[in-house]
């Protein structure tokens, strides 16, 4: 159970990047 959450806490920057990246893209397409 720890191993897992252990992971899941590392994991957890590449999702929020992840989803930065899109919001990115999305406003950069719609205001150029």
């Amino acid at each position: 159970m720890l191993g897992d959450l252990e992971g899941f806490i590392i994991f957890i920057p590449f999702i929020y990047l992840g989803v930065l990246g899109v919001a990115y893209l999305a406003t950069r397409n719609k205001f150029p």
